[in-house]
């Protein structure tokens, strides 16, 4: 069986100073390392090895992709750095605090409207992200689904953001984005399983690991954040 783990990364400082857009440079907080080793925890209890992890650039994804996945990784696999699981980039607002949308309101409905661009170069629409998601989708995991592995589960990491990972759910799910708007928390993961050219989707927005005593010292609990 082919399993594909859609994972947000953990809580980053930028997620801390409510920042927007890519912000490529922050790291993990001090909360997001916990929820990334948990995370990892729970990966091992499922007996999770991983044959291929992908992550966007962002230091937040690369960290948590590290993070989640140290002692998991199968023999000479490495994480593999993608751009196309980049996330939304705001253009003129990226990296500036979510207020500075409030100007475009009643306008624009800047965080439902699929087609909303910020001004600025390079800015992008939920609907530019969720083509090159689908894109990289189709031309990379697909074809790994048609992997023949026949004593075990073929496992795939996928380490990307809140709304480029629910911009793709909303393709494979065959749900308007406009409708589909629901919160991904922070290290949430959700699991597609393949076999026999059927597609099946398990643990959607998972963050279980985050509440769990078995992982979880009890002077030490966490509770997730957006």
């Amino acid at each position: 069986m082919i399993r594909v783990f859609l994972v947000r990364h953990a809580q980053s400082e930028s997620n801390l100073a409510g920042l927007m857009g890519r912000s490529d440079g922050y790291p993990l907080s001090s909360k997001g390392v916990k929820q990334a080793t948990l995370l990892g925890k729970h990966f091992s209890h499922m007996k999770l090895t991983f044959d291929v992890v992908f992550a966007s650039p962002a230091v937040r994804a690369q960290e948590t992709a590290r993070i989640a996945s140290n002692g998991l990784l199968n023999e000479n696999v490495s994480i593999q750095t993608v751009v196309d699981l980049s996330e939304i980039h705001r253009g003129d607002l990226d990296g500036q605090h979510f207020s500075a949308m409030k100007k475009y309101e009643p306008t624009s409905k800047t965080m439902t409207d699929p087609t909303f661009k910020a001004p600025g170069k390079d800015a992008e629409s939920y609907e530019d992200v969720q083509k090159r998601m689908i894109t990289w989708w189709d031309e990379t995991i697909v074809p790994l689904t048609k992997t023949k592995v026949t004593d075990r589960d073929f496992n795939i990491g996928v380490f990307s953001h809140g709304v480029a990972v629910r911009c793709l759910l909303a393709k494979l799910l065959k749900i308007p984005l406009d409708v589909f708007m629901f919160n991904l928390e922070n290290t949430s993961f959700t699991e597609f399983r393949f076999k026999n050219d059927e597609r099946f989707i398990f643990h959607a927005n998972d963050t279980s690991h985050l509440y769990n005593p078995d992982l979880i010292d009890i002077k030490d609990q966490i509770v997730n954040a957006s």
